[in-house]
């Protein structure tokens, strides 16, 4: 689950903030707190374990129980149909074609 975050916060950086962006400690950067807040362990956090594991179910997985990199990826693309502030389209690659 953290790697599906952790690939999917790099991807809103990028499109929030281009390629080019560099995190620097003196800078107050609203929108990178706005992407990071969007994975807080918080249940109303959008992208949060929390939220994951949740949706986690609807492609039958139990809360706790081991997500695959497809299951992550299904689970990033139905989440990501709520994320209003990032508007982004995720498309998920299968052997015969996408999702």
């Amino acid at each position: 689950m953290r790697c599906g975050q952790m690939l999917l916060a790099q991807a809103l950086t990028w499109r929030h903030l281009g390629k080019d962006w560099k995190w620097r400690s003196k800078i107050d950067d609203r929108i990178y707190n706005q992407i990071l807040s969007q994975f807080l362990d918080q249940p109303d956090a959008m992208y949060s374990i929390q939220q994951i594991a949740q949706c986690g179910v609807d492609f039958n997985r139990r809360i706790g129980e081991w997500f695959g990199p497809n299951n992550m990826c299904h689970v990033i693309r139905k989440l990501s149909q709520f994320d209003d502030w990032s508007s982004v389209s995720v498309q998920v690659a299968r052997k015969s074609g996408s999702a």
